[in-house]
């Protein structure tokens, strides 16, 4: 019987497959390892800003440099500090012998307690079995959580309810509209108001294909540290914006 428990939130898929089109598995295990090295990634970080910022913008971080200079200052001064104590990170949890095999979670390099290994209490509350549970209604992991991004465009079926959504969203100054001026970032608290989250028994404010749109094709936004290592792990990436678009909140539990 195995006696190490292991639990783990982040973002992650539960639909891995065999020769995914999404992710070259074995290259992304072997690039991250069992822990992310914090030197060859901080170099990497440090030559790479211009296509770290592209990938901020492309989750709809904000688009002042400064605000990129700053977070990025402070994530990499971090990452060097941490080096004096320790030379790795994990960022991704994966065991296809013990856990299960199509589940994937990737952390953020700076969330050290969102993994942990051989805690009591887990060890004592959680029943000897493998699980695996998408936080679906989830706006994110804070403090990461607050923001909704749109990832595929509305369908033409869609299309007609875009007018009702942009006169829901014209209150919030914090909406993003993209360039043919259609909503695709929201704060979550519109979020969660228009398609009913708050209390179910209310009747959501979006109905029909406007809520549609809403449910299908909008996500919680990743957090900037997790772009920088989709950044970096893009090598090992079959389809880098369907690997993206397909990660969610999760809570991720097994035994080894």
């Amino acid at each position: 019987m195995s006696l190490r428990i292991h639990k783990a939130i982040g973002y992650g898929l539960a639909d891995l497959k065999k020769n995914d089109p999404r992710v070259d598995i074995d290259r992304l295990e072997k690039l991250l390892g069992a822990e992310l090295q914090l030197n060859p990634f901080i170099l990497w970080a440090a030559a790479n800003q211009d296509k770290l910022r592209g990938a901020e913008l492309a989750e709809g971080y904000s688009e002042s440099l400064r605000d990129h200079a700053f977070s990025a200052k402070m994530f990499l001064s971090s990452l060097k500090r941490s080096t004096a104590q320790v030379l790795s990170r994990r960022v991704l949890v994966r065991d296809a012998e013990f856990g299960l095999a199509r589940v994937l979670v990737l952390l953020p390099p700076e969330s050290l307690d969102w993994y942990r290994c051989d805690d009591i209490i887990d060890y004592t509350e959680e029943p000897y079995k493998a699980r695996c549970k998408v936080l679906k209604h989830s706006s994110g992991i804070h403090p990461y959580n607050g923001y909704f991004v749109r990832f595929r465009l509305p369908s033409k079926r869609a299309l007609s309810a875009i007018g009702e959504l942009n006169r829901l969203c014209a209150i919030d100054k914090a909406v993003r509209l993209d360039d043919a001026g259609l909503p695709c970032g929201m704060p979550a608290g519109l979020y969660n108001g228009l398609v009913g989250r708050w209390d179910p028994k209310v009747k959501p404010v979006a109905q029909g294909k406007l809520l549609s749109h809403l449910l299908d094709d909008w996500r919680p936004r990743l957090p900037r540290e997790l772009i920088w290592i989709l950044a970096y792990a893009e090598p090992c990436m079959r389809d880098a914006r369907a690997f993206k678009n397909s990660l969610r909140p999760m809570l991720y539990v097994y035994w080894s």
